[in-house]
Parts: structure tokens; sequence; C-alpha cells
């Protein structure tokens, strides 16, 4: 009974990396045509728009989170540089 249960487990834990790869693929091709084939950053910083609704800078090209983990913030958008995304590098 152990040993299905292990190969269950096993099952699923690869069924969930195809997933994942599949989607991380999916993303970096998303990002290769937003960058138009340019290597893309292993650092990316935000770029904001005014948001003329609310009347305050917005973010915009937010790259994907599956690739990207987004740090720190920015107490001033547009004008401080402390929020930036780091790529996952495997």
């Amino acid at each position: 009974m152990s040993s299905q249960l292990l190969q269950m487990a096993k099952a699923e834990e690869d069924a969930i990396t195809r997933v994942t790869s599949n989607e991380r693929e999916i993303a970096q091709q998303q990002m290769n045509v937003k960058t138009g084939g340019k290597e893309i950053k292993i650092i990316e910083i935000p770029e904001y728009e005014m948001d003329e609704r609310l009347g305050c800078l917005r973010e915009c090209n937010i790259p994907p989170s599956i690739l990207f983990e987004s740090l720190g913030w920015d107490p001033e958008p547009g004008v401080t540089k402390q929020k930036h995304y780091r790529k996952f590098v495997t």
C-alpha cells in the first residue's frame, strides 16, 4: 500500500512539474515577444503610467510572476527606484 501511495505522490509531483514547466515556457515566449527578442534582464525596474480615473501613477508592463519575484516598493512611484523585479534563475 505504501508503494502505491509513493507512486501516486510521484505521479502528482511529475504532473505539477510538467504544468509549471509549460507555464514558464509560455511566459518566457511572451517576454521574448514583449522585448522584441532582446535578452531578458535579471533585474527589471517597474514602469509607471498615469491613471486618469484614479489620478495617480499605476504600474504597467508587469513581468509574469512565474518568472520574476517582486521585491521592495516605491514610496514615490516613478521617482524612487526601490522596487524591482528579480528573475528566478534555475
